[in-house]
């Protein structure tokens, strides 16, 4: 299969899958592209389950611990990811997809703000929920 073909959820899990490894190494998304040596957008390509050419798989393979080819298997539909060690990266094991976190953060903001600042006015806490959402998109974690 061209891998700029797959089925659009197949893309997107590789990309959560790549998302959830990158975290747990500790790496915020310029660390992982410059570490693999990709431009920043190439990578958040990836990421945001875009195609992207095979090349930029291998590299992620590299750098991440994944088996040589695993990402294309994977697109191929391959059941999960395996990496160097022995253990395999699967769609079950991804979390939860950005929108859906963004959402709970948001909620969980407002929550936690009316309970501890109920002081705070509706906007200010619109702006800090606005906030953290941003801050943790720009660490990567979002």
């Amino acid at each position: 299969m061209d891998i700029n073909e797959g089925p659009r959820s197949t893309l997107e899990h590789l990309g959560m899958l790549v998302r959830d490894r990158r975290l747990e190494i500790g790496w915020n998304r310029d660390q992982a592209a410059q570490e693999c040596q990709l431009s920043p957008m190439t990578y958040r390509r990836v990421e945001g389950g875009e195609p992207t050419r095979s090349a930029t798989y291998a590299k992620i393979e590299n750098k991440f611990g994944f088996v040589t080819g695993s990402c294309i298997a994977f697109l191929d539909g391959a059941d999960g990811i395996p990496m160097t060690g022995g253990a395999v990266m699967t769609p079950a094991t991804a979390s939860i997809p950005s929108a859906l976190m963004e959402s709970e953060i948001r909620k969980a903001t407002i929550l936690a703000s009316v309970a501890t600042l109920p002081d705070l006015t509706v906007s200010q806490v619109r702006d800090l929920s606005e906030g953290i959402v941003k801050e943790l998109k720009v660490r990567g974690c979002l």
